[in-house]
């Protein structure tokens, strides 16, 4: 299974792509950078089991609220 859940322009040359995948029976959350010219993933980015997902979510969200308190977004 590799399903893209979310493609996010980074600049004229390179997206973001959010991939749920699978590899050797372990369930995956990649997000990594790709180029738009090759359609060609870089080695930027990263590549966790699922059972991650909750606590990068939460790291996520913490960061959000700090961005936001110190008037970044």
């Amino acid at each position: 299974m590799k399903k893209v859940v979310a493609i996010i322009p980074k600049n004229g040359r390179e997206v973001v792509k959010v991939e749920l995948s699978e590899f050797n029976g372990h369930d995956l959350l990649s997000i990594r950078v790709w180029t738009k010219d090759t359609d060609r993933p870089t080695t930027k980015g990263i590549t966790v089991g699922m059972k991650l997902l909750p606590k990068l979510l939460g790291a996520l969200q913490a960061a959000e609220a700090e961005a936001r308190a110190a008037g970044l977004i």
